[in-house]
This record gives C-alpha cells, sequence and structure tokens, in this order.
C-alpha cells in the first residue's frame, strides 16, 4: 500500500502512518514526494501538431554556402591585377584625386573645381577617386553634422554631382572609411551603376592594369590607405606595399590621412616604383589642429603619366598637380601626332640605307 493509498483508506495522516508501521513525520514525507506523481498521471496532456522545420535543409544550405564562396572567389581573382585595356598608345593620364570630402565646410571649393575643369577638358586624362567623397558621419561623430552647413542630403547630392556629372573619366572609384559608413558604400555603388558610362567602384583597394595595344602594360596599386606610418615619411605606406608584396606594380597610391608627397624608389632588382600619397581638398582641420598635425598645402591631388612607348623604368612620370600633369600630358599627346612619324622615317631611311650598302658590297664582290 502506498502513503496515498493509506492516507484515503484511513482518513488521516496519523492513522495511515500507524498501519504503514512509521512516524508520522517519515508517512508526510513521502505523501507529499508521491503526490505530485500521482497528480501528474492524473493531468490532462495536450497533443502538438508536427509543423515544418522552418530551416533550410542542411544539405541545400552546405552547397548554397559553397556556391556563394565559389562567386566571392572568383570575383575577387578577378578583380586583382584587373586588365583595364586603353584603345591606343598615346600617352595616357591618370589623375588620383585626393579626399574631396565635399560636403566639409573646409573643402577648398575653387581649387576643386580649378582641377575638374582640366579633368574635363584635357584629352586622355582619366580619374581615381583615393576615397571620401563626402563626411557621411555616423556613431558618436554624427554630432558633427550640427557644426557643419551642409545637410546629409545635399551631402549626396554634391557627391552624384562629382561621380556622375561633372564630367570626370573614372578610370576608379575607392570608396574610403567615410565612404562606408552608414550606408554610404551602398549608395555610391548604386549611383555608379545607374551611370551611362562605366564606373568601376571598389572597396577600399583596387589593383589594375592597364595594356595597351603594343603589348606594353603598367600596373597601378591604389588603396585609399596602405598599413604603415612613419615621420619621416609620408610615402612609407605605399613604400612598404611595394617592399613587401614585389608585385611589379609601377605606381603605388593612397590618401586618408591629408598630408601627400611623392617619391620614386628603386628596389632590389631594378624595380622603379613611384609613391604617391595624395593630400585631398579638406582645409582647416579641427581634429588636425587640436591633435597638431600638419596642414600642407600641395599634392591636393597628382598625375600619373603613362606612355607606352617608353622603357619599363620610364614608363610612368609623377606630377604634384592637377595643372601640371594636365599641361604635360597634352604637350606630350599632341607630340606623339608628329615625333612619332618623323622617327619611323628616319628609321625607314636607315633601314634603306642599310639595304643600299649591302647592295654595293655584293656588287663590288
Amino acid at each position: 500500500m502506498t502513503p496515498a493509498q493509506a492516507y484515503e483508506t484511513y482518513g488521516s495522516k496519523a492513522a495511515a502512518a500507524r498501519a504503514m508501521n512509521m512516524p508520522v513525520s517519515t508517512f508526510k514525507d513521502r505523501l507529499k514526494r508521491e503526490t505530485p506523481r500521482a497528480r501528474a498521471r492524473s493531468a490532462t496532456v495536450l497533443s502538438f501538431p508536427q509543423l515544418p522545420d522552418p530551416r533550410e535543409p542542411i544539405d541545400k544550405l552546405i552547397k548554397r554556402r559553397t556556391e556563394h564562396y565559389n562567386r566571392q572567389r572568383a570575383h575577387k581573382e578577378a578583380a586583382t591585377w584587373q586588365q583595364i585595356k586603353v584603345s591606343d598608345n598615346k600617352p595616357f593620364g591618370l589623375a588620383l584625386i585626393g579626399d574631396p570630402h565635399l560636403d566639409d565646410d573646409g573643402c577648398a571649393w575653387p581649387a576643386l573645381l580649378d582641377d575638374v575643369a582640366m579633368l574635363r577638358d584635357t584629352e586622355g586624362l582619366f580619374a581615381v577617386n583615393i576615397g571620401d567623397s563626402a563626411n557621411n558621419w555616423v556613431g558618436r561623430l554624427a554630432r558633427l553634422f550640427g557644426n557643419q552647413e551642409t545637410s546629409q542630403t545635399s551631402a549626396r547630392q554634391l557627391v552624384e554631382w562629382f561621380l556622375l556629372h561633372a564630367g570626370i573619366r573614372w578610370a576608379a572609384v575607392l570608396l574610403g572609411n567615410h565612404d562606408l559608413w552608414n550606408e554610404g558604400g551602398e549608395i555610391i555603388s548604386r549611383m555608379c551603376a545607374n551611370a551611362k558610362v562605366t564606373i568601376p567602384v571598389h572597396e577600399w583597394a583596387a589593383r589594375v592594369e592597364f595594356v595597351f595595344p603594343n603589348g606594353a602594360n603598367c600596373r597601378a596599386s591604389l588603396a585609399h590607405d596602405f598599413k604603415g606610418r612613419s615621420i619621416y615619411s609620408t610615402t612609407h605606406g605605399p613604400l612598404r606595399e611595394a617592399i613587401w608584396h614585389q608585385d611589379g606594380a609601377h605606381l603605388l597610391a593612397a590618401g586618408h590621412i591629408h598630408y601627400g608627397g611623392l617619391q620614386q624608389v628603386e628596389l632590389p632588382g631594378g624595380h622603379a616604383p613611384w609613391l604617391v600619397r595624395v593630400r585631398g581638398y579638406k582645409d582647416h582641420d579641427h581634429f588636425a589642429l587640436h591633435n597638431g598635425f600638419h596642414e600642407g598645402q600641395r599634392f591636393r591631388s597628382a598625375v600619373a603619366i603613362i606612355d607606352p612607348n617608353a622603357p619599363g623604368h620610364e614608363r610612368c612620370m609623377l606630377f604634384p598637380s592637377i595643372k601640371q600633369g594636365a599641361a604635360v600630358l597634352t604637350a606630350m599627346r599632341e607630340g606623339h601626332a608628329t615625333v612619332r612619324p618623323i622617327a619611323e622615317r628616319k628609321a625607314a631611311s636607315r633601314k634603306r640605307a642599310s639595304s643600299r650598302r649591302n647592295r654595293n658590297r655584293m656588287a663590288a664582290a
């Protein structure tokens, strides 16, 4: 007999305990432990329907993730030293546009508009936006919108004008840290995707190789910034990249830290890349003022002139301003149409003279 049955039979816990020959306290404890189980046996039971599993079947999930990885990998491999074909063998200009920060109150619009006009009007001059088209403040920095005249809506309007309607021929647009905050990177990518002319957009860095009809090439390793700083050299980051990777880049260019410089070095083996850091167009930088950083005046942007007719170590030339680079490029392209035919005629004349000498020697023999 169980304690519950004894309790039900004898009517009291004391009587039931005496009948089971056990102390009352022990009987009460056993009755207490037995009662929930008894109740559970008599409780109402609910039967739930079998619901479909909301999760994707594991085999399909693994297959989908594998396909996604393969797409990402294929894109990355294709984008590394992406080949861009140039239609002729004339000298070719690549303007490296420093951080614009178009909505900042310190954006040097007079200098920017002058450079935009030269970019628009100079034949054969293409451009790379090194990044940070607008401030695009985020997080605790969003409070800085209150310190600038331009709203976020107006800032995006300025970026759209700069990328799509200013007349600049873009070879690449990099997304810097400011561009990637909020939805900035997605907004700029969609702007450029809707452009009439293809505007390649790269997150942070791009490695491109310009290929000419005569077989010459020029490699440009471009990044919003490269790792590495030095108080002794503004181009330390690009130099570090060139030394570590030794990938044949003729040009390595960065921006980001709002001061600039140019340098050409010869690496072991004889390769001599150009190293560039462009300052950009943001003046009166409160962050630089409060932290004691130097605010330079030169190297807002730079121009690399690529001459596919020159030897490899002379193929790339750098100029510290759009104005200077545009002027030299124009002169070189104009000279290309006249100088090269003269050189070709001289070569043909030398060939004819050599043929005459050979015929004369044969006749004399």
